[in-house]
């Protein structure tokens, strides 16, 4: 135990701790371990990596769900035609306009979340600014989608959605970018001048579905570029936190659990305890991510 405080209240060091599943204000915990002051620096550090990395409320993991949520949305129009009715809620244009707003939080924040991480002009963020070029010139799609970001935030009809079915046939649901917003693209000057040239070359109907195929793609390798830019960092981190977690016999959940001085504004209260859960899930995630984004790009 390390030397009580002014107020003569012991502050414990930290220590890994197998919490009981159940009530998460009154725990069953269990020590697992110690960790000397270096070894909880370590931990808390990992752990603060690989949960930034992989919450699910970043940009990039808010573009993944948006365009979960529109392929979806899709499935459950199919599927209400074929049960004899015609609903989608929320409706396929919004679906697709929730995807072109998380489209450009992706690109405009992840490099702010990078430096929140990893410090101002890593490398993490260098590569990410050079994939996003990259993918800006090798696709007419991820073009198309920069420049859509702003009729989605302005106007509700830039997806034209057709529904049909042929007798004895399953039911189809055509997503196409409206042809108006196309036409009415060529003259505007908010439009990017090459996406305009693109435009005057493009076979109509352009299809939604391969615009958000290209983003998928793009936006992964964009990712996965930035991760393995400080895949020593992040496979350091891994390590940590597999170390630790793999010396506990734990039915629960692992968390590094510290205590601290009375927090004078709850009355009676003796010692603050501060929790983190281990971030073992997230590890197998960004493990996951190094090796596929390795194939991947």
């Amino acid at each position: 135990m390390q030397p009580a405080n002014g107020d003569g209240e012991p502050v414990l060091p930290w220590i890994v701790a197998c919490l009981s599943r159940g009530s998460t204000t009154d725990h069953e915990m269990n020590q697992v371990r110690s960790l000397t002051p270096d070894e909880a620096a370590d931990a808390l550090k990992a752990n603060a990596l690989l949960h930034a990395l992989t919450t699910a409320d970043s940009p990039y993991g808010r573009l993944e769900a948006r365009l979960d949520q529109f392929d979806l949305g899709v499935s459950s129009a199919r599927q209400s035609m074929e049960a004899g009715g015609l609903r989608t809620s929320p409706p396929l244009g919004e679906r697709f306009g929730d995807v072109m707003s998380a489209f450009g939080r992706f690109i405009n924040q992840s490099p702010h979340r990078l430096r929140a991480v990893f410090g101002r002009a890593s490398a993490g963020e260098r590569a990410f600014l050079a994939a996003c070029k990259t993918e800006y010139d090798r696709a007419f799609e991820y073009r198309l989608a920069w420049n859509l970001r702003n009729e989605t935030e302005h106007r509700t009809d830039v997806l034209r959605v057709t529904l049909g079915q042929a007798l004895g046939q399953p039911a189809r649901v055509d997503t196409v970018i409206s042809d108006e917003v196309l036409n009415n693209a060529l003259k505007d000057t908010k439009w990017q001048a090459l996406v305009r040239e693109d435009l005057k070359e493009r076979t109509r109907p352009i299809d939604a579905h391969d615009v958000l195929r290209v983003i998928r793609g793009s936006c992964q390798r964009i990712h996965f570029s930035a991760l393995l830019a400080h895949r020593g960092e992040i496979e350091r981190a891994l390590e940590i936190v597999r170390e630790l977690a793999s010396a506990a016999k734990c039915d629960g959940q692992l968390a590094l659990v510290s205590a601290r001085p009375p927090d004078v504004s709850v009355p009676g209260s003796r010692l603050t305890m501060t929790i983190q859960y281990l971030e073992t899930k997230a590890a197998d995630i960004l493990a996951a991510a190094l090796t596929e984004g390795e194939l991947l790009l």
